[in-house]
């Protein structure tokens, strides 16, 4: 049997781990979130360095279109694509799946990613050297 006292050191010491466990996922949530922004905006540049007319939610801000729309859509010739960026361990939410889901079947290509030049190879192939 242990004691009042010991009980409490071993209460206060769990709790000294579930609070350092959680600084630390809050700081890998926050690393993702930077990594996320980052690729962001290489894309980003990258669309404007290439004439390419695009829509993009701000990722600092809750967002006014649809939940789950893709954070990019990109138009250019007549054709529009979408990309959905994410950090390394990022998942796809329900609402982007459904979204996701939507725009296959209307026919618009669509990437899910968290590699920069996978996802320029996709615009390139969907919009510069589509015919």
């Amino acid at each position: 049997m242990i004691s009042r006292n010991e009980f409490r050191l071993m209460l206060d010491r769990a709790e000294d781990k579930c609070a350092k466990a959680g600084k630390a996922e809050a700081a890998l949530r926050g690393e993702e979130v930077r990594l996320e922004k980052e690729l962001h905006d290489q894309l980003e540049a990258f669309l404007r360095r290439n004439d390419i007319l695009y829509l993009h939610a701000r990722m600092d801000k809750r967002s006014t279109i649809r939940a789950g729309w893709p954070d990019f859509t990109a138009l250019r010739g007549g054709r529009v694509v979408c990309v959905e960026l994410k950090a390394p361990n990022g998942k796809v939410s329900a609402d982007q799946q459904e979204v996701i889901a939507e725009l296959q079947r209307a026919g618009i290509p669509i990437t899910v990613t968290s590699d920069l030049m996978e996802a320029i190879r996709f615009l390139i192939e969907n919009l510069l050297e589509a015919k």
